[in-house]
């Protein structure tokens, strides 16, 4: 950013496809952001109104689903309309990421989701020894994957702020890990392949919960599961099951890595997933209650609940 040149603040509005609002709901406020219908959009941006043309061509009159809904995006600082573009394009990535976050879902239709409709056409030629054969396929997106509306809020993790951090960058050590655990958690859930989905599962757990910098050993292994542990349950027994878990599920992160070979299964993905989102959430309780800020504010509230 050019800093001599005059700071602006402007609004980007795009199609959105892929997510989709629930019947009622005409619109969903994500920090800075707006996930919006087409009613919503042309009542409060009246210019707007001609400028997105349907993409799936139906009867005269008609709006497909895929075509009625868009994201606004407020409050861009720049210093000019280019810039603001290439800022907005920028973020919608990490915007994608926070909502497949709250969504918790993992499907191969996740990586549809995007500013951009598009089809995507492929051809294959094969050739053997005595034939050969060609085909062609199309990938559309016909109808939203996910609908949306506030209840998505109400559930472990799914704390507003996350979206707030997309265009304010967190002040504290703490939410700065919860936005990149996030981004990583929403990159796990677009990736097709479920090994290298569930790496970076565990990196977010890393990133949540490692204050040491350098090589994973054992003892970071088991600092990982203790911290998991306290922060995830408050009965001994529960507490013993999920240390267990965790050292499990992080032994076969570590297999991946090492010898690139074990067998990693969607119970093993969603399980880790569900720890993540609960450690998430009860970090967002304690920088409320007890104003957490540091990794090392986690390690002396685990100190106080270990001899409590």
């Amino acid at each position: 950013m050019d800093s001599d040149l005059p700071l602006n603040k402007y609004i980007a509005i795009s199609p959105f496809y892929g997510l989709a609002l629930r019947p009622g709901t005409q619109f969903l406020s994500l920090g800075d952001y707006k996930l919006c219908n087409k009613n919503y959009l042309e009542s409060n941006f009246p210019n707007s109104k001609g400028t997105f043309k349907s993409k799936i061509q139906v009867h005269q009159n008609q709006i497909p689903a895929i075509d009625f809904y868009f994201i606004i995006r407020e409050k861009i600082i720049a210093s000019n309309i280019e810039e603001a573009n290439k800022i907005f394009v920028l973020e919608i990535g990490h915007l994608v990421n926070t909502l497949l976050y709250c969504i918790s879902f993992r499907s191969s239709e996740n990586q549809k989701i995007s500013i951009r409709k598009e089809n995507i056409s492929q051809a294959i030629y094969i050739q053997g020894e005595s034939q050969s054969q060609k085909s062609s396929l199309i990938d559309d997106l016909i109808n939203p994957i996910y609908f949306l509306d506030e209840e998505v809020f109400s559930h472990k993790g799914n704390n507003i702020k996350i979206f707030q951090y997309l265009s304010t960058e967190p002040k504290s050590n703490i939410e700065k890990r919860i936005k990149s655990a996030v981004s990583w958690i929403g990159q796990a859930l677009i990736n097709s392949d479920i090994t290298e989905g569930f790496l970076e599962l565990a990196i977010a757990l890393e990133t949540l919960l490692i204050f040491q910098d350098g090589f994973i050993s054992k003892s970071i292994t088991a600092q990982l599961a203790e911290f998991a542990a306290f922060l995830t349950e408050t009965e001994l027994l529960k507490r013993i099951e999920v240390q267990k878990k965790v050292k499990d599920l992080y032994r076969k992160r570590s297999a991946i890595v090492h010898s690139f070979s074990t067998n990693i299964e969607e119970k093993d993905f969603q399980s880790l997933l569900e720890i993540l989102k609960i450690i998430i959430h009860k970090y967002f309780i304690l920088i409320e209650t007890e104003k957490i800020k540091e990794i090392n504010d986690i390690n002396s509230h685990i100190e106080r609940l270990r001899f409590s």
